[in-house]
């Protein structure tokens, strides 16, 4: 019996690497854009995040830090490359953190970080080497909302929300490869990290150090693939997410639950760009366990939107607030608590008490699904609620509109169809 039990032990193990046994508490994985070919600014931010991480370092089992950083072509943040002793120009690397200093454990060469499969082999790079009981993504880069306008899926390709993407063989635009990560992309590959890498389970927490992913749509779109997410409803400024304070903050509570791990990025973010004296910022954080129901809220608002307009045409909403200096993506909680407060004329609609109800019903919702916003500035003064939903003028959404419509949100709600009919006057 002993000897049976002693050949069974040791087939186990043999199956089964040392890894499995020792997981760590977090892996915090940073997924970094640089390749900005128009400025140094992005590439000289990330180095700098580096420098910073490196102070505190990881600490396994507790933690791990890993980095995939990419940089433009003869980056003009040479200088500083060079002088941390590497002397390679371009291109992207893996980095692992003892602290006090980093280390480059692998030089990739040129690579299409705006590509699924590169985010997915940094995901599964990332797994082999520090297999955790959760996982922080923060993917760090140039962003433009829902709307990507590179590479496969984009706004104007043949095949709008397309993702070309097998793990079996929005974010993140990527200068030298004219490419970007679409939320199409994204959910696929968080999806393949779920399934194949993570024994069905969501990613814990992603964060976006990128301008304007905090949106209804990025929720719902990613909704079974990711438990919290954090990010800004309008632009972010570069190097202004503190790396060192939320690798400080795993360090003191390695223990840490999403939840709160987010609030921190969010608190630490707004407390780095105030000493800046910016006009005003913002950054979110939600749980995704209860998009469901603010979706749900929102298409039985648009439907009732669908109704007034029938009846008396576009109506004036006071006191509203858009992100990214465009008229494109607009706050959730200024449209409906406008509509909810009486300041939208509705006399004359058989359903104006209706709208008004389900403007309410939004407002709980949107409350029930946000963990925190911090905000300064104008923001502040606004009191907005921090998410934001597309609402596109007439020029971009029609350019747009089969690119929105294949969104899982558009989807699943009437959104889209309000838009049609207010934006395009489609019927």
């Amino acid at each position: 019996m002993k000897k049976f039990f002693f050949v069974f032990l040791l087939s186990f193990v043999l199956l089964f690497p040392a890894s499995t046994f020792a997981l760590n508490e977090w892996t915090f994985i940073c997924y970094l854009v640089g390749d900005d070919n128009k400025s140094a600014s992005m590439v000289d931010s990330h180095v700098e995040a580096l420098n910073r991480m490196a102070s505190v370092g990881s600490r396994k089992p507790e933690y791990e830090v890993l980095v995939q950083f990419d940089r433009p072509k003869d980056s003009a943040g040479i200088f500083r490359w060079l002088n941390l002793g590497h002397n390679d120009k371009s291109g992207a690397i893996r980095c692992t953190f003892e602290q006090g200093k980093w280390n480059v454990v692998e030089k990739l060469g040129e690579v299409n970080m705006g590509s699924p499969y590169t985010l997915w082999n940094c995901l599964k790079w990332a797994t082999k080497i520090s297999p955790a009981k959760r996982y922080f993504l923060i993917i760090g880069g140039h962003g433009s909302g829902i709307f990507s306008w590179r590479g496969a899926g984009a706004v104007s390709s043949n095949k709008p929300g397309a993702v070309e993407f097998d793990p079996s063989k929005f974010v993140a635009y990527d200068d030298t490869d004219n490419d970007c990560l679409t939320l199409f992309e994204l959910a696929a590959v968080f999806s393949a990290f779920k399934e194949r890498l993570n024994n069905g389970r969501k990613l814990d927490l992603v964060a976006f150090d990128s301008c304007m992913p905090g949106a209804i749509e990025t929720l719902y779109q990613l909704r079974d693939l990711c438990e919290v997410i954090a990010g800004s409803p309008s632009t972010s400024l570069i190097g202004g997410m503190n790396y060192k304070a939320i690798v400080q903050t795993i360090s003191k509570n390695p223990k840490i639950s999403a939840e709160s791990l987010g609030q921190e990025v969010a608190k630490t973010y707004l407390e780095s760009v105030s000493r800046w004296g910016t006009s005003g910022e913002i950054m979110g954080v939600w749980r995704t366990s209860k998009v469901q129901e603010l979706a749900f809220s929102i298409s039985n608002f648009a439907i009732e939107m669908i109704t007034g307009v029938k009846e008396k045409g576009k109506f004036k909403i006071p006191n509203l607030t858009m992100y990214g200096g465009k008229n494109r993506y607009w706050d959730i909680g200024r449209i409906t608590k406008s509509i909810f407060n009486g300041n939208v004329d509705l006399s004359g609609l058989s359903n104006g008490s209706i709208l008004k109800q389900l403007a309410g019903e939004i407002l709980e919702e949107a409350k029930a699904c946000t963990v925190t916003v911090w905000y300064s500035g104008s923001f502040l003064a606004d009191k907005v609620g921090g998410l934001s939903i597309a609402w596109p003028d007439e020029k971009e959404y029609r350019e747009w509109q089969a690119f929105y419509k294949a969104l899982d949100f558009s989807q699943a709600t009437k959104w889209d169809e309000m838009l049609d009919l207010w934006v395009l006057g489609q019927k």
